[in-house]
């Protein structure tokens, strides 16, 4: 008769189930888990979606992991941050719109983050690059919301060579170590100098008993186009400057990948590792970027704007080398590696579902809808209309799978050709081109992915469904936490650096 423990192992290795579903919770096999997320990158800019980018590092790891076909995000960056760092959705955290740098707004501390989560698991919990969840307070810094360590800047964007951020037309110092702004790396790539750290954390971490939580959030590559020269040899032949700059700063980005694979293979950790890489929200077509085929840009609620590029890669997954077509939201990131660490994610308050099961086995996901947002702008008078359940001049977006409704007026409403066919000629009249006239639209995003046929007057009482939903949602909405604007955050009166100010 073969042990228990046999019976079990075969048992689970039968239903495709990884080894961390069945061990007891005392046995400290607990993945140590890479999270790279990336700012601005497009749909269409990475190989395995035919991009003309050179990114054969990612290509590997998505192709031989899994990956996620329908993973959305925030239209923005600073959202998209809060939501991963709190799995709740934008509007239960006050952060509608993006977080700003003179508007005390961010992630409130009475909401714990996934690094706070982790560390209760007993992972050690790095950071690095680009914070953008708030820093008004002290108490919104990295290192006193659950990581060890901090490397990068705080802002949402900035000079990748100085690392400064212009206040009143002077550039100020936006760069820390821990809780302490540092200059030692100005003139330094931003891309390379969070590639060095996130190896050097892989292969010096002293908490060698814990396993690693490292959060790695490139700068790269939203704007200002910035890459050293050697990356651009590679696309010489294109004659578009900014999607020319672009395309090498992504290809900065796949090699440091490369060089964070190389580590965690050297020092015996790959074997146990879930390494995720995601954008914060669609390509920013006027800087380069490209969503193709799908609708709309960076900063929209159309499918270009927060369907994002995602993949997981490790040797624990279940069932790996496919593609997940299931709903995933940025907020399932939190209760998903909660449980591969081993926590209990079953009382958690927040909007995020635990998707592992989704990603490693196939199963059919717990998710069916996603709030994409709920404008918080009540200076919209509402109209006379059909609809009666929800003023439908917010701006709103709502996915119940496979439909997905608009509300309010969504800009940048077209879809951008492929970067190859003179793409110079869309961007110059992309602020020409006219808001959406409809203050309704359904689309079936399944079989139009790209957005083309509003279904909204073919379909009245499905509408009236969603805006069920949504009316629900609203009702649900936590006020903003950001305030008006105040010079208090003005550089100068610190110094010339960037940083708490209240």
């Amino acid at each position: 008769m073969l042990p228990l423990w046999m019976v079990l192992a075969l048992s689970c290795f039968a239903s495709g189930l990884n080894r961390k579903d069945f061990v007891n919770e005392n046995d400290s096999i607990s993945p140590n888990i890479v999270f790279i997320m990336v700012d601005d990158l497009g749909w269409n800019d990475v190989g395995y979606h035919n991009s003309e980018i050179a990114t054969p590092n990612l290509d590997r790891l998505a192709m031989d992991g899994v990956r996620l076909e329908q993973y959305y995000t925030a239209p923005v960056c600073g959202p998209t941050r809060a939501q991963f760092l709190s799995g709740k959705y934008s509007i239960h955290i006050g952060i509608p719109g993006n977080i700003l740098a003179c508007h005390r707004s961010g992630l409130t501390t009475n909401v714990p983050t996934i690094a706070d989560k982790l560390k209760e698991q007993g992972y050690s919990t790095h950071m690095i690059g680009k914070w953008h969840a708030g820093f008004h307070s002290e108490s919104l810094l990295p290192t006193n919301r659950g990581f060890d360590t901090f490397r990068g800047h705080l802002l949402g964007h900035g000079d990748h060579y100085t690392h400064t951020r212009k206040y009143n037309g002077e550039p100020y110092l936006d760069f820390y170590r821990d809780a302490v702004p540092s200059n030692d790396s100005w003139g330094r790539y931003s891309t390379e100098i969070f590639t060095e750290r996130a190896v050097d954390i892989i292969r010096t971490d002293e908490s060698d008993d814990k396993p690693l939580f490292l959060f790695l959030s490139y700068q790269a590559p939203h704007n200002p186009l910035q890459v050293p020269e050697r990356y651009l040899e590679q696309y010489s032949v294109m004659t578009d400057g900014q999607r020319k700059s672009y395309s090498a700063m992504v290809s900065a980005i796949d090699e440091g990948v490369g060089e964070i694979v190389d580590a965690l293979t050297e020092k015996g950790l790959y074997d146990n590792t879930v390494i995720i890489f995601t954008s914060d929200n669609g390509g920013d077509v006027g800087s380069g970027g490209s969503n193709y085929p799908l609708r709309g840009n960076k900063g929209s609620l159309y499918q270009g704007g927060i369907r994002s590029v995602g993949f997981v890669s490790s040797p624990l997954i279940a069932r790996p080398e496919r593609s997940v077509r299931d709903l995933i939201h940025v907020t399932d990131w939190l209760p998903t590696l909660l449980h591969i660490a081993g926590g209990n994610v079953e009382k958690l308050d927040i909007d995020g579902v635990n998707q592992w099961n989704t990603i490693s086995t196939a199963s059919p996901s717990p998710r069916q809808e996603i709030l994409h947002n709920i404008g918080l702008d009540k200076t919209w008078p509402r109209r006379r209309n059909r609809y009666d359940n929800f003023n439908i001049r917010t701006k709103a977006a709502l996915t119940v799978w496979p439909w997905k409704i608009l509300t309010g007026r969504q800009s940048r409403n077209i879809v951008y050709p492929n970067p190859v066919t003179n793409l110079r000629r869309w961007q110059e009249a992309r602020w020409n081109r006219p808001k959406s006239s409809a203050e309704v639209q359904l689309f079936n995003i399944e079989l139009d992915p790209s957005e083309s046929r509003n279904r909204a007057s073919d379909k009245p009482q499905l509408v009236n469904r969603l805006l069920d939903k949504l009316k629900e949602y609203e009702q649900t909405v936590m006020p903003s936490v950001s305030t008006r604007k105040t010079a208090l955050c003005d550089p100068a009166l610190r110094g010339g650096i960037w940083g708490p100010y209240t």
